[in-house]
């Protein structure tokens, strides 16, 4: 959930996200809730405005629909759902018996990430729910929805791709470096992003295999708190942005496959080796970077193209 610490809110917002494939903005502060649609740098056009919804802390907007999830600071364990063409009251309300994290939707079903489980609801039966307990304790509400839900299982240093359909675990992936602060999928699913507490590497897994395709280098002075990591629609780059006054964009070249089997086995072999002694896996630092003209309590980031 990308939101802000109440006392150090930079110009008074309390949450920012970008959403469905970077096409949605939304933004709350104490002045108001509102909700963006992003079609390029100079055509981002306001589609909702609620006044009365001074304390958000999560709004999450279905893909381009009139659908917005929100959850406010005055009733953290509830999750209304609004249509965004009426600001008054919600279509729908979601009582939960602790704090709600964060909270994802897709056209199936809407997420709502708690500290010791995951609420699955489906969008067709909003009578019926079922729940996800093999969690880590998961104080910053990490998790992605995508082709499959990922998030952190009990057993640590692994992620778990949950198929929705089928209602079962797909693939377990082992993450070396610490607890996860983020995951984000591709804009098709095919990648998955992750950093740690360290905030020093990102790693990029496909899907399909979980096998780990990518290792980026964000920083090499000191860790940080990473906020935000997001693919450009084409997979060819990847964004991130933390506590520190930078954002890095590092460059997903395409990745060997097929070869001889000596060759494959040496690969094999780094990726497992890789969890046990990261300096041994090749590394590839930013090849650009932006620095931020002041430093801010949180940020977000996106690639639109």
């Amino acid at each position: 959930m990308t939101y802000f610490n109440s006392t150090k809110r930079p110009n008074n917002l309390a949450f920012v996200r970008f959403s469905g494939g970077s096409r949605t903005l939304a933004v709350s502060s104490d002045k108001a809730s509102k909700v963006y649609n992003v079609l390029g740098i100079n055509n981002v056009k306001l589609i909702y405005e609620n006044a009365s919804c001074t304390d958000a802390v999560c709004l999450e907007r279905l893909n381009t629909s009139n659908l917005l999830a929100i959850v406010r600071v005055s009733n953290p364990k509830q999750v209304d759902l609004f249509e965004i063409t009426r600001e008054d009251e919600p279509l729908y309300s979601f009582e939960f018996e602790t704090v709600v994290l964060d909270v994802k939707l897709n056209s199936k079903i809407m997420v709502i990430c708690l500290e010791e489980s995951i609420v699955i609801q489906p969008m067709e039966n909003l009578r019926k729910q079922y729940k996800i307990t093999d969690l880590w304790q998961n104080y910053n509400g990490v998790c992605a929805l995508g082709k499959y839900l990922a998030y952190p299982s009990s057993s640590y240093g692994e992620l778990h791709l949950f198929d929705i359909d089928e209602q079962t675990v797909n693939r377990k992936i082992s993450v070396p470096d610490g607890p996860l602060v983020v995951i984000e999928f591709s804009s098709k699913g095919d990648y998955l992003a992750t950093a740690s507490e360290k905030g020093t590497l990102i790693w990029v897994y496909e899907t399909n295999s979980g096998e780990m395709l990518w290792q980026f280098r964000r920083g090499a002075m000191r860790c940080a708190s990473v906020y935000s990591l997001s693919f450009s629609q084409d997979n060819k780059f990847l964004c991130c942005s933390s506590n520190t006054e930078t954002v890095h964009v590092f460059q997903l070249q395409p990745h060997p496959s097929g070869g001889d089997s000596e060759t494959n086995a040496e690969v094999g072999w780094l990726s497992w080796a890789s969890s046990f002694l990261p300096s041994f896996y090749p590394e590839d630092r930013s090849f650009a970077m932006a620095r931020l003209l002041t430093k801010c309590d949180r940020t977000t980031c996106c690639i639109k193209w």
